[in-house]
């Protein structure tokens, strides 16, 4: 053994010892009992299930039954706290649930609570979910992310669908055949089908008593080709097709209505009379002219408008003499009339100024009586006064364009009529 090697003695030695070892042992295949087993090639109580459960995406496992990670909700659809059961779930960070729903829910902001472990609120892309997305018989996956459940994947959000072109698809069943139309079939359905009715009869005449029916128009019979439809329902030959001409009036009777009579030749000049007859009328003058010049010696024509109103000023104004004139201060109140308020504070002025082409208005003090005629005389500087005065007892109303308030107006005299 010195050179770390067996000789002959030492190896005589080692097989002593090992026939030794195996004495009295089986000399044939054979089990034994696991640790915890009590039976020959049992499983060992250690391999059953774990000496600590875990928790496997919030359901916790020991290896005695199998994980489930799922559970239905029945909550009612108004109901915003949805309740789902879950054996073993646990509300951990990572914690996945799949959820199916029987009932659409129509409640806003709706939370989750599995196993009573607490209501989270239920979220879609990191927001609230919609309320509708909880619909009855979907199936959906949600995770925990510590403060909330996160719907897992995506929904089909779009509710704008285009409608489909192909054949069938137009709101118009395919199918049909030459000669047939759309009939109902059921609510909001249409079927190709056979026009049943094509047998139409002639319309339904009229009575003194009766309001006839719509129809076919009758067939006219052979030589009725000038004749018309009666509402009788018969082809007839209107009761009067000749008519004569009006009948005169007289100093006693009145006329009939009818053709006018016709004019013999040269009458074009003349007019028909009630009597029936073309006359030339008894009243021969013509037209004046129009001249608008007051100083025209003319005896055949006539004033215009215009003169006639200033011959009228001149008649209004023929006893008419000077007076003093009068001041408006610069600081006197001049108030605006518009549509809204001239009905109450000047309704007189709207049909002489109906666009109130003058609307300010203030009254000054001057010795008058009520029916007297005043006419201001303005300097030539004086702009904006309008030609209309309202004149009442020992008051004068002037009526401008403008606010004329700062600026102080004279009337150096007055025509008094």
């Amino acid at each position: 053994m010195a050179n770390n090697y067996l000789d002959k003695t030492g190896l005589t030695h080692l097989q002593e010892k090992i026939k030794a070892a195996l004495a009295g042992k089986a000399n044939t295949n054979h089990t034994h009992n696991y640790a915890g087993s009590s039976s020959a090639g049992g499983s060992a109580t250690s391999a059953v299930k774990l000496q600590s459960a875990r928790t496997v995406d919030g359901v916790d496992f020991d290896g005695s039954a199998a994980i489930m990670h799922y559970g239905t909700c029945s909550t009612a659809a108004a109901t915003a706290a949805k309740v789902v059961a879950c054996t073993g779930f646990k509300l951990v960070t990572g914690a996945r649930i799949i959820v199916k729903f029987a009932v659409t829910n129509t409640a806003d902001n709706p939370t989750l609570n599995v196993n009573s472990s607490g209501a989270k609120a239920i979220q879609y892309r990191g927001a609230a979910i919609n309320a509708g997305y909880l619909a009855a018989n979907r199936t959906l996956e949600f995770v925990y992310d510590g403060s909330a459940y996160q719907l897992i994947g995506d929904l089909d959000t779009n509710t704008v669908y285009t409608h489909p072109t192909s054949a069938g698809n137009k709101h118009i069943p395919a199918g049909g055949a030459a000669g047939q139309i759309l009939r109902w079939s059921a609510d909001g359905t249409a079927m190709w089908g056979a026009d049943n009715n094509t047998t139409y009869t002639a319309f339904k005449a009229a009575t003194a008593s009766a309001a006839g029916g719509a129809g076919l128009v009758p067939a006219p019979a052979a030589g009725k080709q000038g004749q018309y439809l009666r509402g009788d329902g018969t082809w007839s030959t209107p009761a009067n097709t000749t008519y004569s001409n009006m009948t005169a009036a007289t100093a006693s009777a009145a006329g009939k209505a009818g053709l006018v009579p016709a004019p013999t030749a040269g009458a074009q000049v003349k007019y028909l009379r009630g009597d029936g007859t073309w006359q030339t009328p008894p009243y021969t003058n013509t037209w004046r002219g129009i001249v608008n010049n007051l100083t025209s010696d003319s005896t055949t024509d006539s004033l215009s408008a215009a003169q006639g109103k200033e011959l009228k000023r001149l008649i209004d104004n023929a006893g008419s003499k000077l007076v003093d004139g009068f001041t408006i201060a610069a600081t006197a109140t001049w108030t605006q009339l518009t549509a809204d308020n001239i009905a109450s504070l000047d309704p007189d002025y709207k049909t002489v100024d109906p666009a109130l082409s003058y609307p300010w208005f203030t009254d000054v003090a001057y010795t008058c009586a009520a029916d007297d005629i005043i006419e201001p005389m303005w300097p030539a500087n004086v702009e904006g006064i309008g030609p209309y005065i309202k004149v009442t007892a020992n008051k004068l109303r002037i009526y401008a364009d403008s606010n004329k308030n700062g600026t102080a107006l004279t009337a150096f005299k007055c025509k008094k009529g």
